[in-house]
Order: C-alpha cells, then structure tokens, then sequence
C-alpha cells in the first residue's frame, strides 16, 4: 500500500473527539484544498511537513507504519522512538542499573554506618 493508502486509513480510525479534517492538514501545511486533494490523488508529491503534521496530530500512529508501511498502524512507544532514533528498552536497561548502583551504594552506606554506630557503642562508656 502507498504512503496515501495509510493517510486514508489513519483518517478512517480517527474519533469523533480528535477533531481531524483533511482541510485541517491543507491548512497546516499551508495548501489549498485543491492542491491538497490532488496530493492525495497521487498528482502531486506529499510534502514531509504533511507527514510530520499528520504524526503530530495522531500520536499513537506507527511513524514509521506511516512512511514506510512496515509494522503496525497503532505504535508502542518502542515503534515511535525507534523511528525517532531512539531504543526505549535500551534507555530502561540503564535506568534500572543506574537504580541497582544506587541500591547497592546505600547499602554500603547503611553497613558504614552501622559499623560506626557498633565501635562508638564499643567506645563510650555511658552507651
């Protein structure tokens, strides 16, 4: 399916709420509606702005569905931020081993102070 095809589909599944029309996207892109309608007749090239636009306004369209065709028309985040040249399950793995240093350092400090807290007990007389 062509790129127009998946705008068809992406205009389909629209809701009520999202307040989406195709005059919305000429104005948008700064059209008239007649060039706009013959864009979406194949007559003349869609402009990336239209399709920067249409991924703006639909956010949990697949960008990369949209342009290219491959994967699914609704995204994870892991779809959108591959598209946008990031790893998501990449970015969680350091989260989660920066928190397990952070645990790990805490227990060090907890254990430090422990000992501290034991050799002053040792030490002072009135403990």
């Amino acid at each position: 399916m062509m790129i127009i095809g998946r705008i068809f589909d992406v205009m389909k599944c629209r809701k009520p709420e999202d307040n989406l029309s195709w005059d919305d996207w000429a104005a948008a892109i700064d059209v008239s509606k007649k060039v706009f309608n013959r864009m979406l007749k194949g007559q003349k090239t869609l402009p990336s702005k239209l399709i920067e636009q249409i991924i703006s306004d639909c956010p949990g369209v697949s960008a990369r569905w949209l342009i290219t065709g491959e994967g699914n028309m609704l995204s994870g985040f892991a779809e959108r931020d591959a598209v946008m040249g990031r790893d998501s399950s990449a970015a969680l793995r350091e989260e989660l081993a920066a928190a397990h240093e952070a645990i790990a350092l805490l227990k060090s400090q907890l254990a430090d102070r422990d000992q501290t807290i034991a050799l002053l007990e040792r030490t002072d007389p009135d403990a």
